[in-house]
């Protein structure tokens, strides 16, 4: 029973070897998605900056554009 006994602790504890090396490669890919969806978040907020700056810049330029046409500056 003794044999038995060291082989089923042998064997939990290299199941829980594992398990432990599954948790930390599951919570490290926790924090890899989490840091992409900071780094997406802060994309869309710099791409919505500079669209609306070029759409700012878009509307001077119609702007220009219509005042050069009718003659004003």
């Amino acid at each position: 029973m003794d044999g038995a006994s060291n082989t089923d602790r042998a064997q939990l504890a290299e199941l829980s070897t594992s398990a432990k090396a599954y948790l930390v490669t599951l919570e490290t890919m926790r924090a890899l998605v989490e840091q992409l969806h900071t780094e997406r978040d802060q994309a869309r907020a710099e791409l919505e900056e500079t669209r609306t700056m070029l759409e700012r810049l878009l509307r001077r330029e119609r702007i220009r554009r219509f005042r050069a046409k009718r003659g004003r500056a």
